[in-house]
């Protein structure tokens, strides 16, 4: 490389602000359905999709430009295109959306939970020697399986416990990757990149 960065350098220092853009994003998210848990559900949905659809253009960005420094970028590619799809989903039929069986967006977003802590803690360890606390990360993608867990094991639970459930993840989430995405900064400025 005529740069001479390595290629997880490169990688850090391309995609770090896009991990804070993830975080800040949750956190909104978070604070939101905390303080307003009586929005309608039209309306939780609609946020929900905005963040899957957003979330999986960063994954898929994301997953595309480290195809060559990761071997199994394929994975991560298909959880951004799932994200995507679904955020298209309900774009295109909010009202549909909102009138589906509780039971049904219950497993949708378990599905979700799970799937995006899988990524955050496959890419936590993945990342471990790149970074200092990458545990912030590594706790973040097992408490949204956590999550997603709850949400199987108990689906007919009010709608209500499950838009401050998402507001509690989205917060914890979103300040796990703010953290995370400070700590890639900072280890690109160490690195001199």
């Amino acid at each position: 490389m005529s740069n001479g960065k390595t290629p997880e350098q490169e990688i850090l220092s391309n995609l770090w602000w896009l991990v804070l853009l993830r975080g800040i994003f949750l956190v909104a998210l978070g604070i939101v359905f905390l303080t307003r848990p009586v929005v309608p559900l039209t309306m939780a949905i609609l946020v929900m999709g905005a963040y899957w659809f957003v979330d999986g253009l960063v994954i898929l960005t994301k997953s595309i430009r480290e195809r060559h420094t990761i071997k199994h970028w394929g994975f991560n590619a298909f959880v951004g295109a799932v994200s995507i799809l679904a955020g298209l989903v309900v774009f295109s039929r909010p009202i549909a959306s909102a009138l589906l069986t509780t039971t049904f967006m219950v497993y949708f977003l378990a599905f979700a939970a799970l799937v995006s802590g899988m990524t955050s803690l496959s890419t936590g360890i993945r990342m471990r020697n790149q970074i200092d606390n990458e545990w912030y990360l590594i706790i973040g993608g097992g408490v949204s399986i956590l999550f997603g867990l709850m949400l199987i094991a108990s689906p007919m639970y009010s709608i209500l416990f499950l838009v401050k459930g998402l507001g509690i993840i989205a917060l914890i989430v979103g300040v796990v990757l703010v953290v995370y995405a400070m700590r890639i900064r900072s280890a690109v400025k160490q690195a001199g990149v």
